[in-house]
């Protein structure tokens, strides 16, 4: 015996664009979005070492950003947030630094694992400042995924 297809023709479908509960479709949501961003003035720098990676080494750069000259971070970097997945087994700090200097600090305590900001004075960023994250020197053996998200400014 031979199976062969079914020969029949499928019924023409229009998608229809689904549309919001204010009326408007995917695609002008997405563009209000991607407009409402590109006005905004928020600036977020985020990102993290997940748990499985284990220790984190001495002084490993987080993450590194050449500045273009229209950001700024409050003091004491308000609205900034971070935390661990496995607390530290002594108070460990991890440096901002501005073309290598260290300009703010997020410090974790022992058995805690949120991450609390602090920076002495408002930065606003110069053109081709390099701005990076740095993880604590030395490094603490029980430390593990390790998150963050620094909240700043643009345009100004």
């Amino acid at each position: 015996m031979v199976l062969r297809p079914l020969a029949y023709k499928l019924p023409k479908v229009q998608r229809l664009p689904r549309v919001g509960p204010d009326g408007t479709n995917d695609m002008i949501a997405r563009q209000r979005a991607e407009t409402a961003l590109a006005n905004s003035k928020e600036l977020r720098f985020y990102g993290g070492i997940p748990a499985s990676v284990g220790v984190i080494p001495a002084g490993f750069e987080l993450f590194s950003v050449e500045m273009t000259g229209d950001e700024a971070f409050p003091a004491g970097l308000t609205g900034s947030i971070g935390y661990c997945d496995i607390a530290p087994s002594a108070t460990v700090t991890l440096n901002l630094k501005v073309n290598g200097v260290t300009v703010g600090t997020g410090v974790i305590t022992i058995a805690t694992t949120d991450i609390v900001w602090s920076m002495a004075s408002a930065y606003d960023a110069a053109a081709s400042d390099k701005l990076g994250l740095y993880a604590p020197s030395p490094a603490d053996a029980s430390l593990r995924g390790l998150h963050y998200t620094l909240l700043g400014t643009k345009g100004n």
